[in-house]
């Protein structure tokens, strides 16, 4: 084939057509395709139909089966929540009781601690009672002492003066000392009564 042969040829404006058509061919390969295409496609549609219908089928089945789980789980449920609230007004009920109980020990130990403390202050009380007297007592016989040497110690005015201090002193000092002494009753009492409570 010559240049101007193959010119012809590739001249569209001549309307000349190569043996065979390369167009023809390409689409009666292009319908074929298509053909094989479709045939796949509604396969594949005819297959999903199908299982949309089971699926369908199923699901229209299936809500009874799950009312009844659905059914079971509240039953279980509310046996559940039942058997809490039992346990719950139980466990109140014990808690209730067991507190009036140690309400009741607490106040038994309390009226306890009470007399035990009465006790004990009528005890420091009637030992401060006592002291009190018995330091009267001896007030009352250094008075009466003083009051002898005064006649028989009629020119010693200062020695006197300076014996009534000094008795006053030791008097003094014997008062707080007895008070001292009766605090430090009290405080062991107390310190007895707080250790017992414990």
């Amino acid at each position: 084939m010559v240049a101007s042969d193959r010119d012809k040829n590739l001249d569209d404006s001549s309307g000349w057509k190569p043996v065979p058509d390369p167009t023809k061919l390409t689409t009666d390969q292009l319908y074929r395709e298509i053909a094989t295409l479709k045939e796949i496609v509604f396969t594949r549609l005819d297959g999903m139909d199908g299982a949309l219908s089971i699926a369908t089928d199923t699901l229209t089945r299936q809500p009874s089966e799950i009312d009844k789980a659905v059914a079971h789980l509240k039953e279980l449920h509310n046996s559940a929540i039942a058997s809490l609230k039992e346990l719950h007004n139980a466990a109140i009920h014990d808690t209730q009781k067991s507190a009036e109980v140690l309400t009741g020990v607490l106040q038994a130990a309390v009226a306890k601690s009470e007399a035990s403390y009465t006790k004990q202050f009528d005890a420091i009380n009637l030992n401060i009672a006592t002291q009190n007297k018995a330091n009267a007592d001896r007030i009352e016989d250094l008075k009466e002492r003083m009051d002898r040497n005064e006649g028989s110690i009629a020119g010693k005015v200062d020695t006197e003066k300076v014996q009534r201090d000094n008795t006053g002193l030791w008097i003094g000092l014997g008062a707080c000392l007895a008070a001292f002494l009766a605090a430090a009753i009290g405080a062991v009492g107390l310190f007895i009564a707080v250790y017992h409570k414990v």
